[in-house]
């Protein structure tokens, strides 16, 4: 979906000059999300099928330090990361139903930290502008992480604060796209070590399946 074949020699050039552009617009948002430390912010989703259709809405929070992240979904249930341990706890009616405890892998870690994937984008060519726009695009057809095809971002251009998100998936992965507004967004916040671990404890009534 997302992968350019350049066929015409006088084009390379000014695609070249802009993937240049681009990366350095991508390592100057990456920095500026690291240097702005812990964050938090509000995300609303819409997500269409293979036909453009809309066949999803959600609305989430995501708190994110580091490595570690607090992502809380109002009907999804809610993801803890602490840099070691991860907790997954699923809703059903507004109650939370089962938590799952895990010790995800270096491969699922990466997958799990956007900024690493910013740094690193392995597998993922960089194109767009050097003020408010830059794609990933995946160097196969089907997709290097988690069947994701192009993943393209528009900040705003003073604070480099994202304002969109824009994922399309390979049609081996569903053909799905998930579109992201970003508001509310909050920098350089100070939360303790509690935000990132949940507590079973908490939730007397849920199943707790450790997978440790």
């Amino acid at each position: 979906m997302r992968k350019y074949i350049l066929t015409i020699f006088s084009l390379l050039s000014a695609l070249t000059i802009s993937a240049q552009n681009s990366q350095k617009l991508l390592d100057k948002f990456t920095r500026q999300m690291e240097k702005n430390g812990c964050m938090s912010m509000h995300l609303d989703v819409t997500v269409r099928n293979m036909s453009n259709q809309i066949s999803d809405r959600q609305e989430a929070d995501i708190t994110m330090d580091g490595t570690r992240f607090h992502y809380d979904a109002d009907d999804d249930g809610s993801v803890w990361f602490d840099g070691k341990t991860m907790w997954r706890a699923s809703a059903l009616n507004d109650e939370i139903g089962e938590i799952y405890i895990s010790l995800p892998s270096d491969q699922e870690q990466f997958l799990l930290n956007p900024l690493k994937f910013m740094r690193d984008h392995k597998g993922f060519s960089v194109s767009g502008d050097d003020r408010s726009t830059f794609t990933l695009t995946a160097s196969t057809p089907e997709g290097n992480v988690e069947g994701i095809r192009t993943i393209s971002f528009t900040l705003d251009p003073s604070s480099l604060v994202p304002q969109t998100v824009l994922v399309k998936f390979a049609d081996d992965a569903g053909g799905i796209s998930a579109e992201i507004t970003v508001s509310d967004y909050k920098g350089g916040l100070k939360l303790p070590d509690s935000e990132f671990k949940c507590n079973p404890k908490d939730y007397p009534d849920a199943e707790v399946i450790d997978l440790r």
